[in-house]
């Protein structure tokens, strides 16, 4: 049994039921399907393939769920793309994937592409078998590479299956939850909307990007919209209360507040809680290897002291294991890499079995049998309660004058300060400089007032060489700060 098997049986339960709207268009669930399988017919006439990437210009419409669930009718797996991609980067995938067909129904590239661009499609459903094969291709995301090239997570149905039922049991989403969607559909993150929406018969909504710069006006849709569920970004949730607008206007409806993709500053988080401390607030742990996340930890209280979230603990569907040298850590506040095993890891890295290797392991690495694992790369410890606590990266642990520094513990404990919004540490390899760029509430505050305080905070050693004040730190498409950026400037 697959996704689509999964699907129809939504279908036949909620056949009339809205299944998802954006801010022009609402189709039901069983209009959802009709379309998608007569696009699905138009992808068969062009290419009669199976479990080939088929590309998909998305973007906050109707038209691109539409498309996602067309590629999986016609029995292929599916590539979002962003219509902004720059032509160079568009051309590496198409030729890496050897992807003939790009599917763009809201016409929004207009760049001289080597595929066939299917723009429109005919009003005949066609003739379908269903498949009901589940370990064969879903999606395939680009994230990317530490060597600039990005790369390709290659997931199956199998997978997300896993990992969506075990979220849904878990956090008892049902045909009620209506899904107020941040992340764009080519993120990974926008999947466990996707799929919660197709599976458990929830209403998703695709809020419009504009409102995302209007606290006001986007909290107003969130209770016209009657949304009960978001799973944002913490920046993006970070803004609404750096604005102040609780102050002006409270969500009326909104039930479970979960968020994922970067560490949420705890003075913002606090702030939510002070304003709405009747809703489940759950801090999501994922990487682009695993369908969903892996580790979930419900928020209940703040400690005064606190300057971090953990990670929490592992889903049922997963097993994570903490190794250092070779060996697998059970104590308290011991650093070690996370390594996963699970139902919901990915199938590969596309085309790359050289990196595949490397990343998904075979071995018995707690004696209870060999199993498949993901090296991680993210560095953890356990904390006293058990909890699962993300330190740092492997690749953003830098060495500076023969001590090793985690740039994420100098952004936490300036993130303490209230001088800060928000920053984000650097590390120049070639001068072996630490800068430190900072959003400030206060357009008097000097780089001197920062400097005192993390000076007292911080050991000599971790210091940035460097303060930079900005208006506003660069964000990239799904609403995390753009380090890649910050670490060009100059």
């Amino acid at each position: 049994m697959n996704i689509l098997n999964l699907f129809e049986n939504t279908v036949e339960n909620y056949k009339d039921k809205i299944a998802v709207c954006d801010d022009i268009e609402q189709l039901s669930f069983l209009k959802l399907k009709n379309e998608s399988l007569k696009l699905a017919n138009t992808i068969k006439k062009i290419n009669d393939t199976k479990d080939v990437p088929i590309g998909i210009f998305v973007n906050r419409k109707i038209t691109s769920i539409i498309s996602i669930l067309a590629v999986l009718y016609s029995d292929n797996f599916y590539v979002p793309l962003d219509n902004k991609t720059p032509k160079e980067k568009l051309e590496s995938i198409i030729e890496e994937t050897q992807m003939r067909i790009i599917i763009d129904l809201e016409n929004e590239n207009t760049q001289d592409l080597n595929v066939t661009l299917i723009n429109k499609y005919d009003d005949e459903i066609g003739v379908y078998n269903l498949d009901d094969t589940n370990d064969k291709p879903l999606y395939m995301v680009y994230t990317s590479g530490s060597t600039g090239k990005p790369k390709g997570v290659l997931k199956s149905h199998d997978a997300m299956i896993s990992f969506i039922k075990t979220y849904i049991d878990k956090y008892q989403f049902d045909s009620n939850e209506i899904i107020g969607n941040q992340s764009p559909f080519f993120f990974d993150a926008a999947a466990k909307d996707l799929y919660l929406m197709m599976l458990a018969g929830s209403r998703m909504e695709i809020i419009p990007s504009r409102l995302f710069s209007y606290p006001y006006k986007l909290i107003e849709y969130l209770n016209q919209k009657e949304i009960t569920f978001i799973s944002w970004v913490p920046s993006m949730l970070s803004i609404i209360v750096k604005t102040n607008t609780f102050e002006d206007i409270m969500p009326t409806t909104l039930k479970k507040v979960f968020f994922v993709g970067e560490s949420f500053p705890i003075k913002y988080l606090r702030k939510w809680l002070e304003a709405l401390p009747n809703i489940k607030y759950v801090n999501l742990f994922g990487s682009s290897e695993i369908a969903g996340v892996f580790a979930t930890y419900d928020i209940k209280e703040i400690k005064d002291d606190q300057l971090f979230l953990p990670m929490g603990k592992a889903l049922d569907n997963c097993k994570v294991l903490l190794i250092n040298d070779g060996n697998v850590l059970s104590e308290k506040e011991v650093l070690g890499e996370m390594y996963i095993s699970s139902d919901a890891l990915a199938l590969c890295y596309y085309k790359d079995e050289e990196k595949t290797n490397e990343k998904f392991i075979y071995a018995n690495l707690d004696g209870q049998g060999t199993k498949r694992y993901f090296a991680t790369g993210d560095i953890a410890k356990y904390d006293e309660e058990g909890n699962l606590v993300f330190v740092t990266r492997k690749d953003f642990q830098i060495k500076k004058m023969g001590h090793r520094i985690e740039l994420g513990e100098i952004e936490s404990i300036a993130n303490k300060c209230e001088l800060i919004k928000q920053s984000c540490c650097v590390y120049l390899e070639e001068k072996q400089h630490l800068k430190l760029y900072c959003e400030v509430f206060d357009p008097q505050t000097s780089t001197k007032d920062i400097n005192v305080y993390l000076k007292e905070h911080l050991s000599d050693y971790m210091c940035p060489n460097k303060i930079i004040i900005m208006d506003e730190l660069p964000l990239n498409a799904n609403g995390k700060i753009n380090r890649t950026y910050l670490k060009e400037l100059r």
